[in-house]
């Protein structure tokens, strides 16, 4: 065999055997490899206010047709517990606590604000309490008249939760986040208590992303976004940010990609929460094509 093939044979063989970096997988002449135990992750949105903003879910043995978490028309929330108004916690607090969250008022006008006041309720409390998580969002984020109005439904007692979505009429940014979109609040949750780092033994990365939104006002950037969040069971949350890519957005109904990266193994977010957010303001968005993909797998310390 010629000695030239053996050594280029060899080599490809050594490089095989290369530990892979922890920040991303690595590429070699178009081949993605991928690290050992890398899970692929998918999501695609085709359809304005279907950004989730909040999970929320419900531990305690309420009724199944009388506890309920209902998003008003004014993007107020209202908890019922076995057909009562929940006293674990309200917002403003104003006599008996009375499970109400007017996001209208400056003391819960944030998404975490929202549920810093959700999350306060010890899991000791008689009645059973509620948990919430932000997912494609951020604690400084508004939740002023941001949310979209549901029926009063059951879905906190799923195992999923109930998922509450941005309102695109009143938030013009759209978002979309690579995490498992079917597991909902299960990606923030250990048994019955919230996960204090949900994503700390994660690395997530992001290879390919996909915009295209209908706005008559100023679109501007597309970002994504590596969020390290500490929760804190029946206390106050906390979270870094970081925007780990910016790009200028592509104009309304143009389509702009997040690809530059495919060939450099990706963009990876550690021990985060990852999302993309295309931001626009002045008008409101009424479509959009959303997608991501790319792959997470167990965070190497």
């Amino acid at each position: 065999m010629d000695t030239k093939k053996i050594l280029a044979a060899v080599g490809v063989a050594l490089l095989a055997l290369l530990p892979v970096a922890s920040a991303q997988g690595v590429n070699l002449n178009g081949l993605q490899v991928r690290p050992l135990e890398a899970e692929f992750i998918s999501n695609i949105s085709t359809a304005v206010d279907t950004d989730p903003v909040l999970y929320v879910k419900y531990f305690g043995s309420g009724g199944a047709a009388t506890t309920t978490m209902a998003v008003e028309a004014d993007s107020n929330l209202t908890f019922v517990v076995d057909g009562a108004a929940y006293a674990g916690f309200e917002c403003p607090v104003s006599g008996a606590l009375g499970g109400i969250i007017d996001v209208s008022d400056a003391a819960c006008d944030t998404l975490g604000e929202v549920v810093d006041v959700i999350n306060s309720t010890s899991t000791s409390f008689g009645t059973g309490y509620f948990r919430a998580v932000i997912a494609a969002g951020l604690r400084g984020d508004s939740s002023n008249a941001t949310f979209i109005a549901d029926a009063a439904d059951t879905e906190v007692l799923r195992p999923e939760g109930d998922v509450v979505f941005w309102d695109t009429s009143a938030l013009d940014d759209v978002q979309i986040g690579a995490w498992d979109y079917t597991k909902g609040i299960q990606n923030y949750i250990s048994g019955k208590k919230l996960t204090p780092s949900p994503f700390e033994d994660e690395t997530t990365v992001l290879l390919y992303g996909h915009e295209n939104i209908t706005n008559a006002g100023t679109i501007t950037n597309t970002e994504v976004h590596c969020v390290v969040e500490k929760y804190k069971d029946g206390g106050l949350s906390t979270e870094t940010d970081r925007v780990i890519y910016l790009e200028a957005a592509a104009a309304t109904t143009a389509t702009g990609l997040v690809n530059e990266f495919i060939n450099a193994g990706g963009l990876a977010c550690e021990g985060g929460k990852l999302f993309l957010r295309v931001l626009a303001s002045g008008a409101d968005t009424t479509a959009q094509t959303l997608f991501l993909n790319g792959y997470r797998y167990p965070r190497q310390k």
